[in-house]
This record gives C-alpha cells, sequence and structure tokens, in this order.
C-alpha cells in the first residue's frame, strides 16, 4: 500500500472493524476516512490491511470505544437484592403460561469437562480457588448455565465459588473457579472445612422451557437471516420467501416476551427487530451494487436501532444491563456485517468461520434473556 500522506495515520484493520467503528474510534466521520483511501473499497476490509485515517490537529485523537473483540473488564455487580414484586397485576396476569414448543434438554450436547485447568496465569501466579473447585479458563459462547451442565453442577455453586462475578458480562480469557467434586468421582475429596457449603439449585422444568425455547428462536434468527444473505449474494429468486420466513421469526419473540410483560411490550421488541432486519436487507444490496455513501448511512442507523433495543431491553427488566445488551447487539451486527460482505465477495470460507462465531453469540443472547426473566419472575420458576 502507498504510505500515507503527512497529516494521516496508518492503521492496520482489526477482526470486527467497520468503517462506522474506526470512525468513531478516531473521531472523525466516515466520508473523511472514505477521501482519503481512494480506490480502496471500505465495505469488504479484511484483517491486517492498511487503511489511512485523518488526523486531528496534527495528532491521533481516538475517541474511547470497544474493540470487537477484546474482552470487557470486569465489572463489580451490584450485590444480589430480594426479587421485586410483579409491578401490577394486571402487567403479570395470574398465571403466565410458557411457549409450548417440543424442546427437551436431551437437545443440548454435552461437553466434556476439558478445559478446567490449574495453569499459572499469564502472570506466573497460580490461580487462588477455594477448596473443592478448580480453575476454568472461559471460552467464546461460554455462559454460567451451559457450564454448570458440562461440569454437573448449578449456576448458584458457580456463583458461590466466585463472589461478585456477574453472570451475564463473562469474557474470554477470564478465570473463574469450577466445583469439581462431581466431576470424578474417583477423586479424593478434600477434608471438611468449616464453612458454609453451597446448596445446590433445582431447575424447575418451566426454567429448561423457556431456555431452550429462547435458544431456539435466536438460533432460527440467526440461520434464516445467513439463508437472506446467501439469496441477495447470488440473486437467487427465492429472496421474498425467505424475507417471509425470517419476518414470522420475530412474531415469535413477540410469544415469548408476552406471558411476562404484556401484549404492548412484546409487540414493540419484535418490531424493534424487525426495523434491525428491514435496515439489514438494504444495507446489503448497498454494499453489493458498491453504494459506499448509502451503506454508512444504513450502518448508522443499524447501530442506533441497537442502542433503543439495549435500551428498551434495560428498561423491561433490572437484570438485563443496557450495557450488556448494546455489547452484544453491537457484535452480532459486526460479525453480521463481515458475514455479508464475504458471502457477496465471494469470501466463502471466511463467511463460514464468522458464522460459527454468530452462532454463539446467539446462544449467549438467548441465555442472557432467559436469564434475566428467571431472575425477574422468581415465582413462575420454582425459586
Amino acid at each position: 500500500m502507498t504510505p500515507c500522506a503527512e497529516g494521516m495515520y496508518s492503521y492496520t484493520v482489526q477482526a470486527g472493524d467497520t468503517l462506522w467503528f474506526i470512525s468513531r474510534r478516531f473521531n472523525v466521520s466516515p466520508e473523511d476516512i472514505v477521501a482519503v483511501n481512494p480506490g480502496v473499497n471500505l465495505n469488504s476490509m479484511y484483517v491486517g490491511q492498511m487503511i489511512c485515517v485523518p488526523r486531528q490537529n496534527g495528532m491521533v485523537q481516538p475517541t474511547p470505544s470497544r474493540e470487537v473483540q477484546s474482552p470487557p473488564q470486569p465489572q463489580s455487580p451490584p450485590q444480589p437484592q430480594p426479587p421485586s414484586p410483579p409491578q401490577s397485576q394486571s402487567q403479570l396476569q395470574s398465571q403466565p403460561q410458557l411457549p409450548n414448543l417440543p424442546m427437551s434438554q436431551s437437545q443440548i450436547q454435552q461437553q466434556a469437562p476439558s478445559m478446567v485447568r490449574r495453569e499459572s496465569n499469564e502472570t506466573g501466579m497460580m490461580n487462588a480457588c477455594p477448596a473443592g473447585t478448580q480453575s476454568y479458563v472461559i471460552q467464546s459462547g461460554d455462559t454460567l448455565w451451559l457450564l454448570s451442565q458440562r461440569f454437573n453442577t448449578t449456576v448458584d455453586a458457580i456463583m458461590s465459588a466466585n463472589q461478585g462475578i456477574n453472570p451475564v458480562n463473562l469474557f474470554i480469557g477470564q478465570v473463574i473457579c469450577i466445583p469439581y467434586e462431581n466431576l470424578n468421582p474417583q477423586r479424593p475429596q478434600p477434608q471438611p472445612q468449616p464453612r458454609l457449603q453451597p446448596v445446590p439449585r433445582w431447575v424447575s422444568s418451566a426454567e429448561k422451557t423457556l431456555n431452550n425455547y429462547l435458544r431456539l428462536l435466536w438460533l432460527q434468527h440467526v440461520y434464516w437471516r445467513r439463508m437472506l444473505i446467501q439469496s441477495i449474494a447470488f440473486s437467487a429468486p427465492n429472496e421474498e420467501a425467505v424475507t417471509s420466513r425470517l419476518l414470522q421469526n420475530m412474531e415469535g419473540f413477540e410469544t415469548a416476551l408476552r406471558p411476562f410483560y404484556g401484549e404492548e411490550s412484546g409487540e414493540k421488541f419484535a418490531d424493534l427487530m424487525r426495523e434491525r432486519l428491514t435496515i439489514g436487507i438494504e444495507l446489503f444490496k448497498n454494499i453489493k451494487a458498491g453504494n459506499t455513501e448509502a451503506a454508512d448511512d444504513l450502518e448508522r442507523l443499524w447501530y442506533q436501532n441497537a442502542d433503543r433495543i439495549a435500551e428498551f431491553l434495560g428498561n423491561l427488566n433490572p437484570d438485563w444491563s443496557v450495557q450488556d445488551w448494546k455489547m452484544m447487539l453491537y457484535d452480532d451486527l459486526a460479525m453480521l456485517k463481515v458475514e455479508a460482505s464475504d458471502m457477496i465477495f465471494g469470501n466463502y470460507d471466511d463467511s463460514i468461520q464468522v458464522f460459527e462465531n454468530i452462532e454463539q453469540e446467539a446462544l449467549k443472547m438467548a441465555d442472557a434473556m432467559a436469564w434475566g426473566i428467571v431472575r425477574q419472575f422468581q415465582q413462575y420458576f420454582g425459586l
């Protein structure tokens, strides 16, 4: 690449970068970046690509931003509070009925507990876990619920061994302690300690049904979304039929939320998700046509929609963090654009690889949504 002119900054594209992210990071407009990179398709950037970024007043002034693949710093969550009662009788109704879909625990694949480790961390210091536990390094897609199933323990047991952990804000590389009493029956048990032992929490059938149903909805969402991208990329005649089926997925989300938050809130969430889909379709078509300016404007609207979804969910449920939902939705949009661009420009292997990460993000959002509902409406889940 030709060296950047004086007054420019040479920037190496990172995984998950978009023109909109870079412009926000360096406090310049997307148009300024496009202007200093003539002939470069900034809607199809690749990792390692060098681009030029204008400097402000002779120096780079990036605004604080979240790197797409950098794990968020752990935050101290608020101390557990007793569950608040429903706001009103009309809002909760007498006994909400969960959507009745044929999902069972056996559909969730069990993974061998191969990631438990006792090695020292990067600083060379041992991870000090209490007796009866072993250290575990968080991997992509992990949630406390998945870990509890994998290691034959409970979410409460894991949280008791990790005081202050935020169950919906785990990040890759984070080290936590996992109770190992049930991992290997032949392992010698430690001597009894003079401390309270965590009481295993019974997971009700209602909670399993809710979690499985939300996982089904989010996975259907990303699968049909990928099929729509293929239809657009190859100008397939089934684009209208695939779009219609994808829109049905929004009705499923409305059905899931309605028993807990009422018809109006269920419809509002479905409308926000439809808007997210509509903007995405127009964005993909403009990327395919090479309309950079229109694509940038649509991408900006895309992230504004993500902000509205996060704020709506945060106001609906005190256990749904607005910031956590923004991070998850931003990650999904960044990966979705890469997936679509790779498909449109023929990078099929790369498109498949990024889709595997999209699947994990979908499961993460489903588990976060289920966990918040269970925490807010404990009386309906046997807690």
